[in-house]
C-alpha cells in the first residue's frame, strides 16, 4: 500500500488523516477491493462523479469556506480490503474555521461479469454532511494511495479593504435567510435593523459587524483602526422599483468619510471583486490598503458562482396613480455592501428625491424620515361563474346548462398617502383590475358553455367601476373614478378605473368600500368552428365589490411586498 506525505502548504492538502494513526495500518490493493462482497467495477469513474457532484452541491451553500482545488472524495476502507458505504470528501475549511471533511453514503447501481459500480444514493443536497477530520474513517484514492498530512487548511491573506470604500457584495446562497431575517419585526433597532419609510415604500436597513471568516462574500480584511460593516438594503418593492423612484442613494462609510453613491438596481458581483460603486467623491483607491495578495494558490472559495439569480430576483407590479399604467419591474430584491469604518465611528445610509430625505446609520436607534408615510391598501375577490347552477358551491356546470364558465378576479392595489400639512386630508388612490383566471395565479379565458360543453371562449375584456360608495368611520366620503385609462397589453386582464378620494385625517382608519365592477366579455373565438351553436358576441356581468380596509399607526411604514 502506497503512504505519501502532501508538501507541508495548507494550499495544497489532498487529504488530512494525521489523526488516524495509519503507521500501522494496511490496506489491501484495489483490485482486491470488496463492497458488500462483490469487486468494484470502476472505482477512480465512481470516484470522480462522486467528487463533481459534491462540488457541484457547494455551489449552492456556504456551509465551507475555503475547498483546496485537490480536495476530493475517497472511499473509506475497513482493512485490510472492505469499502464501507460512506465516502468522504474533503479536506475543507468550514464557515466556523474548522478543517472537516464531508460524509455521503454510497451503494451499488449495477454490475458488469460479477463486479458493482458503486454512486450516491441520495441527491447531493441530501447527502454530504460536515464531519470532524478524525471521523473521516480510513478515506483511500482510487489508486490505493493513502496521502498522510498533519496540515490544517487555511484561508489566504485578505487584503485590507481601504477606507473610504464600499463595495457591493455578490449574492450568496444565504442571502434568502438573511432577508428572512431582515424582514423580521420583531428586531429592535439595537439588532442592527431600521425601517425607513420613502418614496411609497419602506426600506429596511441592516447594520452588522462584518467578520470575513463566517461570510464568505467578504474577500477583504479591516485595515488596522478600523472594522469592517455589511449595510444591506432591502426595500419592500425590491431595489429595482425603489430605483424608478429617481432616489439618490448613498452610503458614508463613517463620519471622517466621503459619502458614496450607489446603485441599488446594479446587478451584484459574482465573483466578488466587488463592483464599481465608488463615487467621485471617494474615489477608488485600489482593492488593497497595505495587506496581501488575495490569490488563492489553489483554492477556491466553495460558494461558487453565488446564489441562483432566480432566487433572488423580486418582481414587482405597480400602478401609476396619475395614468393608470401597470409596470413591472425586476430586479435584485437585497443589495449588500462592505466598508471599513475607522473605530469609533458609524456607517451611515441615506436616501433622498431632492426634497425629502431618509437616513439611518449602526448606532443604536438612528432612522429617521421626513418622507410622507404611506398606507397600502389592497382588494382581492374571485369571482366563479357557473352557468345555470343552483349550487353556489359547484364546481362545474350543470347538465345541460348554457351560459359563461370560468372565473374573474377583482382586485385593487394602493395607497393612502398621509398628508404632508398637520390636519390635512389623506390621499387615497385606488386602481381597479379584472382579470379572467383558472385559478388565482394563472391567467385563462372565459369559456361559454352551451348544453354543458365548452363551445368558445372570449378573448376579451372590459370593466367599468360603478356605484361606489365610501364611509370612512362610518362617513361618507365623495370618491371620484377615473376610467380613461391606458388600456392593460394583456388581454384577458381589464383596467375599470382609479378611485380617488380625500380622507379625513382624523379618523380611527376603517375604511368601508362597496361598489360594482360591470365587465363585458366580447371576441369570442368557437372552439370547434365545425359545430354550429350560437354564441353571443357580448356577455355583460356585474361583479359585486365589498371591502374593509383598517390604516393605523401599525400600517405607516409603507406597504408590503409579499
Amino acid at each position: 500500500m502506497r503512504r505519501r506525505r502532501a508538501p507541508r502548504t495548507a494550499l495544497a492538502l489532498l487529504l488530512v488523516v494525521g489523526a488516524l494513526g495509519l503507521t500501522g495500518c494496511e490496506v489491501a490493493e484495489p483490485d482486491q477491493w470488496r463492497f458488500d462482497g462483490d469487486p468494484l467495477l470502476q472505482a477512480d469513474e465512481d470516484l470522480a462523479s462522486i467528487t463533481d457532484a459534491w462540488r457541484e452541491h457547494l455551489q449552492a451553500t456556504d456551509r465551507l469556506r475555503i475547498v483546496p482545488e485537490s480536495a476530493a472524495c475517497y472511499f473509506t476502507i475497513e482493512a485490510p480490503r472492505t469499502v464501507t458505504d460512506q465516502v468522504a470528501c474533503g479536506p475543507a475549511l468550514a464557515a466556523d474555521g474548522r478543517t472537516v471533511f464531508e460524509r455521503a453514503r454510497i451503494g451499488s447501481f449495477y454490475e458488469r461479469d460479477g463486479k458493482v459500480a458503486l454512486g450516491l444514493i441520495e441527491a447531493p443536497q441530501k447527502a454530504f454532511t460536515p464531519i470532524p477530520r478524525d471521523e473521516a474513517g480510513t478515506p483511500v484514492a482510487a489508486d490505493g494511495t493513502l496521502i498522510v498530512t498533519d496540515e490544517d487548511v487555511t484561508p489566504p491573506a485578505l487584503p485590507g479593504l481601504a477606507t473610504g470604500r464600499v463595495e457591493r457584495l455578490p449574492s450568496s446562497p444565504t442571502d434568502l435567510e438573511l432577508m428572512g431575517t431582515i424582514m423580521d419585526d420583531t428586531l429592535a433597532q439595537d439588532e442592527g435593523r431600521r425601517q425607513l419609510p420613502v418614496s411609497e415604500s419602506t426600506v429596511v436597513a441592516s447594520f452588522a459587524v462584518a467578520d470575513p471568516a463566517h461570510d464568505s462574500a467578504i474577500r477583504w480584511a479591516a485595515p488596522a483602526g478600523t472594522h469592517l460593516v455589511v449595510v444591506s438594503v432591502m426595500p419592500y418593492l425590491g431595489v429595482a422599483a425603489l430605483a424608478q423612484k429617481d432616489l439618490t442613494v448613498t452610503i458614508r462609510p463613517g463620519a471622517s468619510a466621503e459619502p458614496v453613491v450607489v446603485d441599488l438596481a446594479a446587478p451584484p458581483p459574482d465573483d466578488g471583486t466587488g463592483a464599481a460603486s465608488s463615487s467621485d467623491a471617494a474615489p477608488s483607491t485600489g482593492p488593497s490598503d497595505g495587506g496581501a495578495s488575495s490569490d488563492g494558490g489553489g483554492a477556491s472559495d466553495a460558494r461558487g458562482a453565488g446564489a441562483d439569480p432566480g432566487d433572488l430576483l423580486l418582481t414587482m407590479s405597480e400602478v401609476d396613480p396619475a395614468t393608470g399604467e401597470v409596470i413591472a419591474v425586476s430586479g435584485p430584491a437585497l443589495a449588500r455592501y462592505v466598508m471599513a469604518v475607522p473605530d469609533g465611528e458609524h456607517a451611515r445610509l441615506e436616501l433622498t428625491d431632492g426634497v425629502h430625505h431618509a437616513g439611518a446609520s449602526s448606532e443604536p436607534g438612528d432612522a429617521t424620515s421626513d418622507f410622507p408615510r404611506v398606507h397600502q391598501v389592497m382588494s382581492y375577490g374571485a369571482h366563479d361563474l357557473f352557468p345555470d347552477s343552483t349550487a353556489a358551491d359547484s364546481s362545474a356546470p350543470n347538465p345541460g346548462a348554457t351560459g359563461a364558465s370560468g372565473s374573474l378576479t377583482v382586485s385593487a392595489s394602493g395607497t393612502v398617502h398621509e398628508p404632508e400639512t398637520e390636519g390635512g386630508p389623506r390621499a387615497l388612490s385606488l386602481p381597479f383590475e379584472v382579470f379572467s383566471s383558472e385559478t388565482s395565479v394563472y391567467p385563462g379565458p372565459v369559456s361559454w358553455i352551451d348544453g354543458g360543453t365548452p363551445t368558445a371562449v372570449y378573448t376579451s375584456i372590459d370593466a367599468e367601476l360603478t356605484d361606489v360608495e365610501l364611509t370612512v368611520d362610518q362617513q361618507p366620503v365623495p370618491t371620484a373614478i377615473d376610467t380613461h385609462q391606458a388600456p392593460s397589453q394583456d388581454s384577458s386582464t381589464a383596467r375599470a378605473g382609479l378611485l380617488a378620494a380625500e380622507l379625513p385625517s382624523a379618523t380611527d382608519g376603517i375604511i368601508e368600500l362597496t361598489g360594482t365592477v360591470r365587465v363585458t366579455l366580447s371576441a369570442p373565438h368557437q372552439i370547434d368552428p365545425a359545430v354550429a351553436t350560437t354564441v353571443p358576441p357580448t356577455t355583460v356581468l356585474e361583479l359585486p365589490v365589498t371591502e374593509t380596509f383598517l390604516v393605523d399607526e401599525s400600517t405607516t411604514e409603507g406597504p408590503r411586498a409579499w
